[in-house]
């Protein structure tokens, strides 16, 4: 269900390995790094730079706000994955390219942005607003190219028109997003806002979704395990025991269930599963299965 279209990314500069006496000097539009590496015989110093279109003090703090908010989650083993040069060095000495999933929470923070200034309003942004711009300039400096499917399926009726918004979004320059993220602007304004000239791909996004419906069914019984009498242990004894007779293996929803089906979680995706409001529960449990997905993506 991909529609990924990557803006126009930052040009690696150079990576080479070079004698230990060189110094490394950082100035406006790019960044320099030092990397030690050590063998049997040598010491060797990896100097990198890469273009990067803000100042140093600019990317350390949009790297402090999407740290701080913890928004950003990787499977991957690395030491920081909210460095930009964690994500540049991929393409760098990897030639991998990285690709990062949106949720519903994390779309709509960019769009809030975006719709105002496509009406040639120019509306306050809100906290959440700041956050978004945060993320957008945080992936854009990192060459990372985002994937919003997952989010806009979630929103069928409206994924067009936000589709189309967020190919706009996609192309806003960083150091934009780094203005309104940093409190020196307060929105965008429609020459901010370029026209995503391509062609939109065509997607049916009333479409159902392949495996949708085996997430769904796995997080009701983690909720129905939830609301009974069990101990901790009891219900996810009970949850594996059912997924091997009964089921299959969702490596995501067994990690939901570990992490929920606990007496000290500190937060889970199932929310309101006790409340009066019965509506409400099963919108948290379909909004659980949409995380499910991207976790799964």
């Amino acid at each position: 269900m991909g529609i990924a279209r990557g803006r126009e990314q930052c040009p690696e500069v150079d990576v080479d390995v070079v004698p230990p006496s060189w110094e490394v000097s950082t100035q406006a539009g790019e960044l320099g790094v030092q990397q030690y590496t050590r063998s049997p015989s040598m010491q060797q110093i990896l100097f990198e730079q890469y273009q990067i279109p803000l100042p140093p003090t600019d990317l350390e703090a949009i790297q402090s706000i999407v740290r701080e908010q913890e928004i950003l989650s990787s499977l991957a083993t690395i030491e920081d994955h909210c460095d930009c040069l964690t994500w540049r060095r991929q393409a760098a000495h990897h030639g991998t390219q990285v690709c990062a999933l949106f949720d519903r929470n994390i779309l709509s923070d960019v769009l809030s942005l975006v719709r105002p200034a496509s009406c040639g309003l120019l509306v306050q942004c809100s906290d959440r607003g700041r956050i978004g711009a945060a993320m957008m300039a945080f992936l854009q400096v990192s060459n990372v190219v985002i994937e919003p499917s997952s989010a806009l399926y979630e929103a069928a009726d409206s994924a067009p028109e936000e589709l189309r918004l967020f190919r706009a979004a996609d192309n806003v320059r960083p150091e934009i997003y780094a203005d309104i993220a940093l409190g020196r602007r307060d929105f965008l304004g429609r020459n901010d806002l370029p026209e995503y000239s391509s062609p939109l791909p065509i997607v049916d996004f009333h479409k159902p979704i392949t495996g949708r419906k085996k997430f769904y069914i796995a997080v009701l019984k983690i909720a129905e395990l939830e609301l009974s009498k069990r101990s901790s242990v009891e219900k996810m004894e009970a949850f594996l025991r059912w997924t091997y007779d009964e089921f299959l293996f969702l490596p995501s929803a067994i990690l939901l269930a570990a992490s929920h089906l606990t007496d000290r979680r500190a937060g889970s995706l199932l929310k309101s599963l006790r409340t009066k409001d019965r509506a409400k529960a099963l919108t948290n449990i379909r909004n659980a299965v949409w995380d499910l997905q991207v976790i799964q993506e």
